[in-house]
């Protein structure tokens, strides 16, 4: 009815990426976007999409594109970061979610990225310490499986996510 209305869009892109529409999802957020430029939950959810479909480059860019508008945006902080560690940019992926982390402290996704990543580097005193804090606080996070589904990590997270879990 109203083909002005941004939010229409931003929803009915939500449902299409739901539903695993990633193109016409793409398309709702854009036309978001180009309704209402500053509608960054839109632009932060396109990258999503654009990470899930192998567009890191694009996703990176519109993740940076969030936090340039809204420099307190947790979740394009880890977003960015998630896209970083699957593209073996450790340390660009440690420091979004240390970002994250600062924004919004102890937040159990925020450290767990920081766990996983730390392991990746090689570090793995910070990373098993910050993973015994994970478990300490819900003992589901001895299973990576489980881990990769209340984080709806990539394949690259949960592998390194059991790697270190294997450590214990």
């Amino acid at each position: 009815r109203d083909p002005n209305h941004a939010f229409a869009f931003y929803n009915r892109g939500n449902a299409y990426d739901a539903n695993g529409d990633s193109s016409t999802a793409i398309e709702d957020y854009t036309r978001a976007l180009m309704l209402m430029p500053d509608l960054t939950n839109a632009l932060n959810n396109r990258g999503i999409v654009y990470g899930k479909i192998g567009e890191p480059e694009q996703a990176i860019k519109d993740f940076t594109h969030v936090i340039d508008h809204d420099p307190q945006h947790v979740l394009a902080y880890n977003n960015r970061g998630e896209v970083y560690f699957q593209q073996g940019d450790y340390a660009a992926a440690l420091a979004d979610f240390k970002k994250a982390n600062d924004i919004q402290p102890g937040h159990l996704m925020f450290i767990a990225g920081q766990a996983v990543t730390h392991h990746a580097l090689g570090q793995d005193d910070a990373a098993m310490n910050l993973w015994r804090l994970l478990i300490g606080q819900d003992d589901r996070y001895g299973d990576a499986g489980w881990v990769g589904e209340q984080m709806n990590w990539s394949a690259e997270l949960v592998d390194e996510a059991h790697s270190l879990i294997g450590k214990f």
